[in-house]
């Protein structure tokens, strides 16, 4: 039995090489656009004139990556602050891209869009669809908290 090992391998190298077979020649790293957070929701007051705004941070896992941004289904409450941009790898920081809501007098309910991530067909994972919701409610409340100090070091004084 331990001669008819060396007898297989040899044959198993044989039938590789007579049918081409090879390890897989290395690739480029495959390019992902990261996008984060992956959705967006914005809650106003119904019949209130307010704008709210929110950014999404955009990165890449190799090298920087070109990108475009659209509003699909295109609607009066949402806008871009920029149409395009680019991405830079992740250990060199990220971009943003800002993203506004403003309360056009909609009345209550829930509104839906997306935001359309576009790059070039060397980024593995685009389109990236981000979902947005708008909520409008009837009444906001707020519920302010008292300061808590978690360091016993320092004294809050009044």
């Amino acid at each position: 039995m331990h001669r008819l090992w060396p007898v297989l391998l040899g044959m198993a190298v044989a039938c590789a090489a007579w049918f081409g077979l090879s390890a897989p020649a290395a690739t480029q790293a495959e390019r992902f656009l990261l996008v984060s957070p992956g959705e967006l929701t914005f809650l106003a007051e119904a019949g209130a004139n307010d704008q709210s705004e929110s950014v999404i941070r955009l990165a890449s896992t190799d090298t920087s990556i070109n990108w475009t941004a659209v509003i699909s289904p295109s609607v009066a409450w949402l806008s871009l602050g920029a149409m395009q941009g680019v991405a830079p790898p992740l250990d060199e920081g990220d971009g943003e891209l800002h993203v506004r809501m403003t309360n056009t007098g909609q009345p209550t309910g829930v509104y839906s869009t997306t935001i359309v991530l576009s790059a070039d067909t060397t980024v593995f994972n685009t389109p990236v669809v981000l979902p947005v919701k708008l909520i409008m409610a009837d009444e906001l409340r707020y519920l302010y908290l008292p300061l808590i100090n978690l360091n016993p070091e320092t004294q809050v004084t009044q």
